[in-house]
């Protein structure tokens, strides 16, 4: 994680305390995950992951869950936020204990563009940061700038897109 969100959770840390990631999710920070999949309002059994993957619900609350999937050698750490980005960044920050090789972010949105249809798969090529929350992750108040563009990294969004082809999806950069 960067440096910013370390620097975020030993603030925490003075006034909380430790293993927050597991307290909120469940999730053990002596664990190391291939990934952590980041998803407001959508769990793995909705995504019906359990019919391949092993699910295993680590914890539920109200308004927020923690999974974790295995698939094969892998093992995906999984976070059900509720939605707005001041709450997924929270989230988000909590999850700077845990030791992950990748994060994976899965929303959902209405249409983008005339060209995408209802129940088209799509992923950024870029977003624009139209919020404040993300503005405390910055070394200072002052780096703010208004709607900035945040690029994802292509190569990884372009094996995602790769590998749903070969599965006979069609997942569209927009």
């Amino acid at each position: 994680m960067k440096k910013r969100m370390i620097e975020i959770m030993d603030k925490f840390h003075q006034y909380n305390s430790d293993n927050m990631a597991y307290l909120a999710f469940g999730l053990d920070k002596n664990e190391h995950y291939d990934a952590l999949v980041v998803a407001p309002s959508f769990s793995p059994y909705k995504l019906k992951m359990d019919s391949y993957c092993k699910v295993t619900t680590l914890k539920e609350g109200a308004y927020i869950a923690g999974y974790l999937v295995e698939k094969d050698d892998l093992k995906i750490a999984w976070i059900k936020t509720a939605s707005s980005d001041s709450n997924l960044i929270d989230h988000v920050a909590v999850c700077a204990e845990l030791t992950f090789d990748k994060m994976i972010f899965i929303g959902a949105v209405g249409a983008l563009k005339p060209e995408f249809e209802l129940g088209d798969l799509c992923t950024p090529s870029f977003s624009i940061a139209g919020g404040f929350a993300h503005t405390y992750l910055k070394d200072s108040i002052k780096d703010f700038v208004p709607f900035e563009r945040v690029e994802p990294d292509m190569e990884f969004i372009n094996n995602v897109v790769g590998i749903a082809e070969e599965s006979g999806y069609e997942l569209k950069k927009a």
